[in-house]
């Protein structure tokens, strides 16, 4: 009966002292061949937990950790002491503020079986000479950076794994399993994955998606076109709206100095046509002057009518045409002088343009017209896309090249792309190229099967990663930065 009471007592206590234990413990007698009496606590957060005495007098107790960290890769059973109980000191628990994942954190012995995607091939035979290489960093970039990241988990629990090489990141199939890599996370053939992916719905139902990792940027790449060949710089400096309120506004003055001069005598000519000539030499600011019956004496094309409401008319055309002229030529020279203007600013005026499309040969550039809703995707799938697969969908420095001699619209992965620019263009031309999303960037994730034992451990590994810095070292590292844009204005000689 003082055993039982002491137990009880034992986990009365650690109920109410360990978040982690609740009452949902179950105590399971155990006959050891060592030991005299021991009981198992079995907790529903994954901790076993073995209470047995250290003497006859069942007067003090020991608690140890029982763990294998993975029964089915080469883990050994692990037992630790985390503390110790006795009438007279009650409870003496080492591992309070520490976590399982810290304490559990040595898993020397186990090897993982784990599995890359490579996309775009290798130069270097070995995967795990490859990954550890820093060369071509804009090749396989994101399946580069999270294998990075996973081996840091790797030296921090101490654990190694084999790795296997795919090149899909796996999509489903016709039959309604995953292919690739997800494929093999559905069979639970590997551990974990190597690669990040970004999250689907039928990879969600296929595996298990941990902490998100890379951060997938693209965009669409293309020489601005020149501003001075284009018709629109023309028009630019005021709306649509505008000019038709000043056509208007102009083809009531001409009516107005029409009546005016019907209704004065002196003037011989009152025609129609001699109105609108008056009003297009205000506009244009140009005096034309004419030979009025072969005298010298010369008279201006704009005749001043006696009559006040003529002469009104005529002093409000003049004040108008004179801003409109001023506002015009001001803006116009302007942006002739400074840098030239961005003419496209979404993807319905690259369509407009009338230049060939094309997207990198990647699965989410095929899969994103999958579910494309609005309708400059929609105009731009069925234009560039549909039954065009072979030339639409093509590699990444082809495309480059061609959208640097301004006849392709290329969407791409910008640090390809950032890469591609500083290789091949100097600052001046970097100021030519602009870039417009398709889409938002993607969050790509950690992989595993479903249902993992090791998720939490290698999430938390990973967010460790980020809280202390490292993470955000290495995307500056994988990460190439946009070129900087130096605009060098040209002088001529005179």
């Amino acid at each position: 009966m003082r055993m039982f009471a002491i137990l009880f007592l034992l986990l009365f206590s650690l109920s109410k002292l360990y978040a982690f234990i609740n009452s949902d413990i179950v105590i399971n007698f155990l006959k050891d061949r060592s030991l005299n009496h021991a009981y198992l606590l079995n907790c529903q957060q994954n901790k076993v937990w073995l209470v047995y005495p250290l003497n006859i007098q069942l007067s003090e107790f020991a608690i140890d950790d029982v763990y294998n960290p993975a029964s089915k890769r080469g883990g050994t059973l692990i037992q630790s002491r985390v503390g110790n109980y006795s009438p007279s000191e009650g409870f003496q628990v080492e591992d309070v503020v520490t976590n399982k994942f810290w304490h559990r954190r040595n898993l020397g012995g186990v090897t993982f079986k784990a599995m890359v995607a490579f996309h775009e091939g290798r130069h270097i035979e070995s995967p795990e000479e490859y990954l550890e290489s820093n060369e071509q960093r804009d090749k396989n970039t994101y399946s580069r950076f999270h294998a990075r990241l996973i081996s840091f988990c790797a030296k921090h629990y101490e654990f190694d794994y084999n790795i296997s090489v795919i090149n899909n990141y796996g999509y489903k199939t016709i039959n309604g399993v995953m292919d690739g890599l997800s494929g093999q996370l559905q069979k639970a053939t590997i551990d974990f994955g190597l690669s990040a992916l970004f999250a689907r719905i039928d990879r969600t139902r296929a595996m298990t998606m941990g902490r998100h990792t890379w951060k997938l940027r693209s965009a669409f790449i293309f020489k601005n076109p020149k501003s001075r060949n284009s018709f629109k710089l023309f028009t630019r400096p005021v709306t649509t709206e505008v000019w038709f309120v000043l056509i208007i506004c102009l083809f009531l003055c001409s009516i107005v100095i029409k009546l005016c001069l019907s209704m004065d005598f002196t003037i011989d000519d009152n025609s129609w046509s001699f109105s609108y000539l008056s009003v297009i030499a205000a506009v244009c600011q140009q005096g034309m002057y004419i030979d009025k019956r072969n005298k010298f004496r010369l008279e201006s094309l704009l005749t001043i009518p006696r009559v006040t409401s003529g002469r009104i008319s005529v002093y409000f055309t003049l004040l108008l045409t004179t801003f409109v002229y001023l506002f015009y030529s001001g803006t116009l020279v302007s942006s002739l002088l400074n840098v030239p203007l961005v003419l496209v600013k979404s993807i319905q005026d690259l369509l407009d343009l009338n230049i060939e499309i094309a997207l990198e040969n990647i699965g989410v550039n095929k899969e994103y017209f999958k579910f494309a809703d609005d309708k400059a995707s929609i105009e731009m799938y069925r234009k560039w896309i549909r039954g065009k697969e072979s030339t639409a969908f093509i590699q990444a420095n082809d495309g480059l090249v061609r959208a640097r001699k301004g006849k392709l619209i290329f969407h791409v992965e910008l640090d390809k792309a950032y890469t591609f620019l500083k290789e091949n263009c100097d600052d001046e031309e970097v100021c030519e190229f602009k870039e417009i999303q398709l889409f938002k960037p993607i969050n790509l994730y950690a992989t595993y099967p479903r249902h993992s034992p090791y998720r939490d451990m290698l999430d938390v590994c990973l967010q460790r990663i980020a809280e202390s810095g490292v993470l955000e070292k290495e995307y500056m590292f994988w990460r190439t930065k946009k070129p900087v844009c130096v605009y060098r204005r040209k002088l001529t000689q005179v």
